[in-house]
């Protein structure tokens, strides 16, 4: 072999080593790495891996979302194999998904070719082939699954897995061939008033505008970028929503938030008044924005929504006389006139003052007043509803309530004192379905909407869910359509929706919304 030759031969030999790094080049999201998840997805180590899955509560069709925030990997295409944890008692659907569409939907498989209600055939992990795919760098990443239990609510399938792999195939050589895709804000991200906040997107040659709801202003230009610097307003009053959007060479994006911070004249991040539905209130704790030392926690698993709220500052065992800015505050439009009931759930670790109490008061029409009465709880280790109005000594507390607005605040007492939920009911209601888990949290006046023949439905949905199919259901329980986030953007077509109440689900979270077509 002469020179030449022996030179071209090392030549192609090392363009061969480099392409051959290149092309199967691995990244590897791990479950356990997670960066979030909702509720519903819960470790479940099995068959010798690290598997998570979707919570064995005996309930089919419990759904969810588990995802990782930025995709290590230059842009290009991938191809994607899922690993799974296969059953041999059910088929759970799958989805996995980059910024919010869809890359591959599938179900698993069984673990021995068919299904298996019996013994005979074991567990096993699997490579599930998703295919080949176009994926940003720094995309968020989210698998979604959903449970099922062909053979009887005793066992089921919760699609565990314990891994997702991406190996690269070839970058992306066009940058306007990536949609203008934003990554943040997130949908449904609390903005604070007069603070700076980076807004990022991918794609080529990208504009920044944001339309406030009630600052009489339009559509405002922000800058160009695929990063640029926002000064959040300060100006917007009422709903206190902001819509942020990016127009870029290949299509435009745009996401939906609320601005807090200021003086905004409801209580909790975008949330406005509670509405009373046929004599029933429902409020998560952590619809309130946490300040001074309250915190959200956890660690006590059974809570519903997001979190519970716990007090982690010293102890006050003086009746508050005053605005100490240490207190929560809900408000409630009551429209039935009557004895109100006010329940609180909570977890208390020991049965005495330092750990198990929070002053309460339930005001009409005050602000402050000097009706706070100690409300504890004498349960240790677990959720209860029994929490004891000190001043009466009943489990539940009774007001007389005329309809208006009335206002529930919470002030701290005891530290690690952790809540739940709320429930404010009257008759017909009684105390068992009022204190019902499966009830969702109550409309604010936020979520009434309208929607003329053909028009649209603006939809508020929470922002942890921000990744989840949703599904519009009747009150009696029909399925009226699914929506994949990325279709939704916060709004429905209503042209099929007759006027009504709805709910709405995604993932483990439900909102009620009111439509009224033509008002």
């Amino acid at each position: 072999m002469n020179g030449f030759a022996r030179a071209l031969a090392a030549l192609c030999v090392s363009l061969a080593v480099v392409v051959g790094i290149s092309h199967a080049q691995t990244y590897t999201l791990k479950a356990d790495g997670n960066s979030g998840h909702d509720d519903v997805w819960v470790k479940r180590y099995y068959t010798g891996v690290n598997s998570w899955g979707i919570v064995g509560n005996h309930v089919p069709g419990t759904e969810g979302d588990i995802w990782w925030d930025s995709f290590p990997g230059e842009s290009g295409r991938y191809e994607i194999v899922l690993g799974a944890v296969v059953e041999p008692d059910g088929d759970c659907p799958f989805r996995i998904s980059a910024n919010g569409s869809t890359l591959h939907e599938g179900r698993y498989p069984y673990a021995c070719g068919d299904l298996v209600c019996g013994s005979g055939c074991a567990s096993t992990t699997r490579d599930i082939d998703c295919g080949t795919h176009q994926i940003s760098h720094g995309a968020t990443i989210s698998m979604w699954a959903s449970s099922v239990y062909p053979c009887g609510t005793d066992h089921g399938q919760y699609g565990r897995f314990y891994q997702i792999e991406f190996t690269f195939i070839e970058a992306s050589t066009d940058p306007s061939a990536i949609p203008t895709s934003i990554s943040t804000p997130a949908d449904g991200e609390n903005l604070p008033a007069g603070e700076t906040y980076t807004l990022s997107a991918e794609g080529e040659d990208v504009r920044w505008s944001y339309d406030a709801d009630s600052d009489g202003k339009g559509v405002v230009s922000i800058g160009a970028g695929n990063t640029v610097e926002f000064a959040v307003p300060t100006d917007v009053t009422g709903a206190m929503s902001i819509r942020i959007m990016a127009d870029g060479s290949n299509g435009s994006d745009q996401v939906n938030c609320s601005i807090t911070g200021s003086g905004s004249s409801t209580p909790g991040a975008g949330e406005g008044v509670f509405l009373e539905q046929d004599g029933l209130v429902v409020i998560e704790l952590e619809s309130a924005p946490l300040k001074t030392s309250w915190k959200e926690g956890t660690t006590h698993a059974g809570y519903t929504g997001s979190g519970y709220y716990y007090w982690d500052g010293p102890s006050n065992f003086n009746i508050p006389t005053g605005n100490t800015g240490n207190h929560l505050e809900y408000e409630v439009e009551i429209k039935t006139a009557g004895t109100w009931y006010l329940g609180i759930r909570s977890w208390s670790k020991e049965p005495n003052d330092g750990y198990n109490d929070t002053w309460v008061s339930v005001t009409p029409c005050e602000r402050f007043s000097d009706r706070y009465f100690k409300l504890y709880t004498p349960v240790v280790g677990s959720w209860t509803w029994q929490t004891i109005n000190s001043t009466r000594g009943g489990i539940i507390s009774d007001y007389n309530l005329e309809p208006g607005i009335v206002k529930i605040i919470l002030e701290p007492r005891s530290p690690e004192h952790n809540m739940d939920r709320i429930v404010l009911y009257t008759d017909p209601v009684t105390e068992d379905p009022a204190t019902d888990l499966s009830n969702p949290q109550s409309p604010t006046n936020d979520d009434s909407v309208d929607a003329a023949p053909g028009g649209l439905v603006r939809a508020r949905v929470p922002a942890r869910s921000a990744r989840t199919a949703v599904r519009l259901y009747s009150i009696d329980g029909r399925l009226i359509g699914t929506y994949r986030r990325q279709q939704l953007r916060h709004v429905l077509d209503g042209s099929t929706i007759p006027a009504g109440v709805y709910l709405i689900r995604a993932g483990s979270s439900a909102e009620r919304v009111s439509v009224h077509p033509g008002r």
